[in-house]
């Protein structure tokens, strides 16, 4: 009788303790670490939209720097190599799908953030319960916007060291419209240094980027462009004009320290759209100021991205 006194008590406590709010920058913090920080090689399976990608990672710190392969295992041959502040892409030569829906960045790219404590100003935290994700035991906690103007993401973390296992980006109505998750992941394997080595060269298409954060948060008001409204929370993290065919191009990058958003701006042309698209949990506005054609993409809804759109203005 005292036994299953005890259980009963058990289970009514745990059952309590799930969709409880919890110390948001706490557990956000050592799943950012974990993901940076932890070797770890898998498999997963990447969801946007009607798109599904199976991919494997192989994710490691060597000589105190990030190194991670990533690559996919279905259809056209494409692979991301990131070694330090360089990322390099291979992907095939006139390849039907843009480079930018290929690949994701690494399938957490919207965690890297250093400014945890403001982005926890706009949503609430909250630990769901325990699952079973790729025979690990997993953290399943929630993390809601306080407003319409951003999406929530569900994220499932390993129970000792809290590395990201599944995740799901989830619009306003409760439905994802992203999705992550690992199908088999080892933690702390032993690795070789062509582990990190491409395996596709010839015949194939490459490109480099450095993706070193800047040291300073560029200012908008040094530029052509005024915005006169954005959703609380969100800040410039990056600003800076490049030429793609001969186009001078300005890009401003947005990010809330977990949703984000770039604006690109050029000369409109003839024939040039407005134009909104969806693919997934990305959206892709496009619309005319004056002599610019201006486009938003990024993870937002897409009413939000108007809004935006509709509050940006060439300084006079």
């Amino acid at each position: 009788m005292k036994t299953a006194l005890v259980v009963v008590v058990f289970v009514c406590v745990s059952m309590l303790a799930w969709g409880k709010q919890v110390d948001g920058e706490r557990w956000l913090d050592d799943m950012i670490s974990a993901n940076r920080n932890l070797n770890y090689q898998g498999s997963f399976i990447y969801v946007r939209g009607s798109d599904v990608q199976t991919l494997k990672i192989n994710h490691r710190i060597h000589n105190h720097k990030i190194q991670e392969k990533i690559w996919n295992i279905n259809g056209e041959h494409m692979e991301v190599i990131r070694l330090g502040d360089v990322q390099q892409c291979w992907h095939e030569k006139d390849s039907k799908i843009p480079l930018s829906h290929t690949l994701p960045a690494g399938p957490y790219s919207y965690l890297f953030t250093h400014h945890m404590g403001e982005m926890l100003e706009n949503y609430v935290v909250t630990v769901e319960g325990q699952e079973r994700i790729a025979e690990h035991d997993a953290w399943h906690i929630s993390v809601t916007p306080k407003d319409d103007y951003r999406f929530g993401y569900r994220f499932w973390l390993e129970r000792d060291t809290k590395l990201l296992l599944r995740s799901e980006l989830v619009g306003k109505d409760g439905m994802p419209l992203d999705q992550f998750q690992y199908v088999s992941v080892a933690i702390n394997p032993s690795f070789h240094d062509s582990d990190f080595s491409p395996t596709i060269r010839d015949g194939f298409s490459h490109q480099a980027f450095v993706t070193r954060q800047p040291d300073a948060v560029p200012n908008i008001n040094s530029g052509m462009w005024v915005l006169k409204w954005l959703p609380k929370g969100f800040l410039l993290r990056n600003a800076d004009s490049q030429t793609l065919e001969s186009t001078k191009v300005d890009r401003l990058l947005y990010t809330d320290g977990m949703s984000s958003f770039t604006i690109y701006a050029e000369l409109a042309s003839a024939g040039m759209p407005e134009q909104k698209r969806h693919f997934g949990a990305t959206i892709a506005a496009t619309v005319k100021k004056g002599d610019y054609m201006l486009t938003l993409v990024g993870e937002i809804p897409m009413e939000t991205a108007m809004m935006i759109l509709d509050n940006i203005q060439l300084k006079s």
